[in-house]
């Protein structure tokens, strides 16, 4: 029997009692009524809103690397450093590809800017190395890095930790971690960069992890789904038409 028949039922009862006994106090027919419509009414969807830090405590296990396999667009970042602002600030466009297996890592990261030099690819190839202190096994010390600027050879001295973030099958979450500042780096999966509804709309949840992982997000590079990579065009080239067969 459905809540509301019960109700009616119920205030059918009351009523049928009242009338044949005069001493039922008429206050008891508006409690039960005022009880009755409470019971009857849909009660409120109280479903907890979901943890916009959840995803975070997905880490990837040096390895899962390998989950990490193919190119990546860099989508949206941001730094809690203003030398991080100044560099995401003349950022154009940068592109990242991952091999990795259990033992190594190796990451190229090509970045386009809008001044001079207007090019800078990173090479980034590490030896994985599952320390016994880091009980999880998740972070990735950095420091065998080739830099090369516009073409040419450049020393690079800094250090970095890296750490991965399993957040949607196109998407890639790191936080890039040097001794002044911290990055964190929200890349897709190239060819699933030029959705204009994803770059609308994916960048609320980018500033809930920042606030999760205490990074200012007031000042953040945004990809802005058209502009070319340092070595190729970000749309695939399009393949002429076929010629006619029985044009004359």
């Amino acid at each position: 029997m459905s809540v509301m028949k019960r109700a009616v039922l119920l205030l059918l009862l009351l009523a049928v009692g009242s009338n044949g006994d005069p001493t039922v106090d008429p206050t008891v027919a508006h409690t039960v009524a005022h009880t009755v419509a409470h019971t009857a009414a849909p009660t409120a969807d109280h479903t907890a809103a979901p943890d916009p830090c959840h995803d975070l405590n997905n880490k990837i296990h040096l390895k899962d690397l390998h989950k990490l396999e193919g190119e990546w667009v860099l989508f949206w970042s941001v730094s809690d450093h203003d030398d991080g602002h100044s560099m995401l600030s003349n950022l154009k466009s940068s592109h990242v590809e991952i091999h990795a297996d259990n033992e190594t890592f190796i990451m190229t990261e090509r970045n386009l800017y809008k001044t001079g030099p207007n090019r800078r690819d990173y090479f980034i190839n590490e030896t994985l190395v599952h320390n016994a202190d880091d009980h999880d096994h998740h972070n990735i010390h950095s420091d065998n890095v080739r830099l090369e600027v516009d073409g040419q050879h450049e020393d690079y001295n800094d250090t970095a930790d890296i750490i991965f973030y399993e957040t949607c099958p196109e998407c890639m979450l790191m936080t890039y971690n040097v001794k002044e500042y911290r990055f964190l780096l929200s890349y897709r999966k190239d060819g699933h960069h030029r959705d204009p509804e994803k770059v609308k709309t994916v960048h609320d949840d980018h500033k809930q992890h920042a606030e999760c992982l205490k990074f200012p997000h007031d000042k953040p590079y945004s990809y802005d789904g058209v502009a070319d990579f340092a070595h190729k065009k970000s749309a695939p080239p399009t393949e002429p038409p076929a010629p006619d067969a029985h044009a004359s």
